[in-house]
């Protein structure tokens, strides 16, 4: 009996000392950022005078995802299955209690008849333990603990999968709002033409030809700042769909301006990144797990070869009242064996299974680490393209801009002509875009490249994987 009072006490210790990290928050409630001059309130409305930054879109993702709230509650499900399968070591504990009262029936009592009337009290408390010996409930329990852990690296899976995924659009939001400035700038240099060939139409130095080019130019312009401005809308709800927020909300960044991000030093080689993703991936981590889980269940389901013990033990107690039961008790055990279950091909054909499980989740896991590497390698070759395309569309633009200021003093002196000036704005337009593309695809390789690695904390986010947290 002391032996299993230990037990009993050993299991509730790790029944309710086991910490419950992964605690659910309400993914939909709006909240409050006091460190930030943004303020979500009510229906999370946002205008120019609240825009919204890089550091603000990985708070709410943290705050407010809804598939970050949806794994943090499969932890709860895989902690509750881990207490579960501890408490199922514990002894179970019945207790009934019958009270009758029967009056009705006659007899013969000295030659009389007399009506029978009889109580009876019968309480009676059993407890039952089935052990077995060969570890059945401690793999069972071992296994729970790892896909409790499992569960744990599938929330930060999903949550680095959010926090990049924000990023990389809030990228996007901030290069259409971007574009749109440049369509601007370019619709501004097409109503300066048409002006110019105006005048120069009324002065007789033009024609009406320059005159409708310089038109047409000014319309293609007009309908490119129509397709940013839905761009930007298609950008701004991808965005509000992964936050979480309101549809109506109108997204505004801060400050409009699409700048190298860089969050991944130079210093880092590709074999060096390859083999801090295959100790950080969370998903490489999660897979570990259930191989190792899967294993535990193999030795579960051989340990059911060695035959179960149940203890039972039991008093009750009979009588026409409380105060003179007569007390009976009663203890033995029994040992159960489900060897000879399917004529004994049950526990077989369930380690053929179990075999056949480990054997695919072994070649998923190499699998898994094959499409690592080449996700790491992918994003860094991508990475340093980008950034060597960014010089290169910045100098491109530069020509095109001088390009096009000289074409058009030409053609305001009466030295050029109109199609150089057209010719100019257009390829300036598409420098402008170039550069645009260029910086964002930078951005998103190197966003890529730390999800890849399996570092995208927002800090690492924000101030790169070498930096200090701030």
């Amino acid at each position: 009996m002391a032996k299993a009072f230990w037990a009993v006490l050993l299991c509730g210790i790790l029944l309710y000392g086991s910490q419950n990290v992964y605690a659910s928050t309400d993914p939909i409630k709006p909240i409050s950022l006091d460190d930030s001059n943004v303020v979500l309130n009510g229906l999370l409305q946002k205008t120019e005078k609240d825009p919204i930054d890089l550091a603000t879109v990985l708070k709410l993702v943290v705050n407010q995802s809804l598939p970050v709230a949806s794994d943090k509650e499969s932890a709860q499900i895989a902690q509750s299955l881990f207490r579960e399968s501890i408490a199922n070591m514990l002894p179970s504990v019945e207790g009934s209690l019958v009270q009758s009262h029967f009056k009705g029936g006659t007899q013969i009592f000295s030659g009389s008849t007399v009506s029978v009337i009889k109580d009876t009290v019968q309480p009676q408390v059993s407890v039952s333990w089935t052990i077995n010996p060969g570890g059945y409930d401690i793999y069972t329990i071992l296994a729970a603990k790892q896909r409790k852990t499992e569960a744990g690296f599938q929330v930060n899976e999903t949550l680095q999968e959010q926090l990049s995924g924000a990023a990389q659009d809030y990228f996007k939001l901030l290069a259409a709002q971007v574009n749109r400035e440049q369509v601007l700038k370019s619709i501004d240099d097409a109503q300066e033409q048409v002006n110019l060939n105006k005048a120069r139409l009324v002065t007789g130095q033009g024609n009406k030809l320059d005159l409708l080019k310089s038109q047409t130019l000014l319309a293609d312009q007009q309908q490119s700042l129509v397709e940013a401005d839905i761009a930007i809308s298609n950008a701004e709800q991808a965005l509000l769909n992964r936050l979480n927020l309101d549809p109506t909300i109108d997204l505004e960044t801060r400050p409009i301006e699409l700048a190298k991000h860089t969050i991944v030093n130079k210093s880092y080689t590709v074999e060096s990144l390859i083999k801090t993703a295959l100790q950080q991936s969370p998903q490489y981590q999660k897979s570990v797990q259930e191989l190792t889980a899967l294993g535990i269940d193999y030795k579960a389901i051989r340990s059911e070869f060695i035959p179960s013990i149940t203890f039972r033990t039991y008093v009750n107690g009979t009588g026409p009242n409380w105060n003179s039961l007569v007390r009976t008790s009663y203890g033995g055990f029994t040992v159960n064996m489900n060897l000879l279950d399917n004529l004994g091909l049950h526990i077989p054909l369930q380690l053929e299974e179990k075999r056949a499980e480990i054997q695919k989740a072994v070649i998923d896991l190499k699998t898994l680490a094959r499409n690592i590497e080449t996700q790491v390698t992918t994003a860094y070759l991508n990475s340093y393209s980008y950034e060597s395309g960014i010089e290169t569309a910045i100098k491109d633009r530069d020509l095109a801009e001088e390009t096009y200021n000289v074409a058009f003093a030409r053609l305001k002196a009466g030295f050029g002509t109109n199609l150089d000036v057209v010719d100019a704005a257009t390829s300036l337009a598409s420098a402008r875009v170039k550069v645009e593309q260029a910086i964002l695809n930078y951005n998103e390789s190197q966003v890529q490249l730390v999800q890849a690695v399996g570092e995208a904390s927002p800090d690492h986010l924000l101030y790169g994987v070498q930096a200090n947290a701030k």
